[in-house]
This record gives structure tokens, sequence and C-alpha cells, in this order.
């Protein structure tokens, strides 16, 4: 679960307007707050290179189209 944190609590009350909340909620607030990220490994990209392994682990593609035009 993410931890929301509002920059806008660190401020001095007169700064507390609803101008710098939008601002800051919609810029710092995505820096400082915790993320909930699940982490990939593999390759993408072609299959037919050169340096390609059999043993290699390659992320499949949802469709056709996106094998076929690929990075």
């Amino acid at each position: 679960m993410a931890v929301i944190r509002k920059t806008v609590d660190l401020l001095p009350s007169v700064f507390r307007t609803d101008v710098n909340r939008k601002f800051l909620g919609s810029t710092v607030d995505q820096l400082v707050s915790d993320t909930a990220l699940t982490r990939i490994d593999g390759f993408i990209g072609r299959q037919f290179s050169p340096t390609h392994s059999p043993s290699d682990n390659y992320l499949l593609e949802p469709t056709a189209a996106s094998t076929n035009y690929q990075l």
C-alpha cells in the first residue's frame, strides 16, 4: 500500500493556499510518496538477433502486432 505524503502540510499556514495545494499535489507529492512497484526481470525486443540465446528470459508481448512492431 502506497503512503501518500502531503507536502503542503510542511508549509507555513500562510502558504497553504488552494493554488499551492493543487500544484504540490500534482508535482512534488508524487516525488516524495512511496510507490507500489512490481519488479519484472526479462528482456524486451527482437529475439532473432545475433546475440540471442535460447536460455534468455524475454517478456511476452500481449498481441501479435506488438511482437511485430517492437523497439
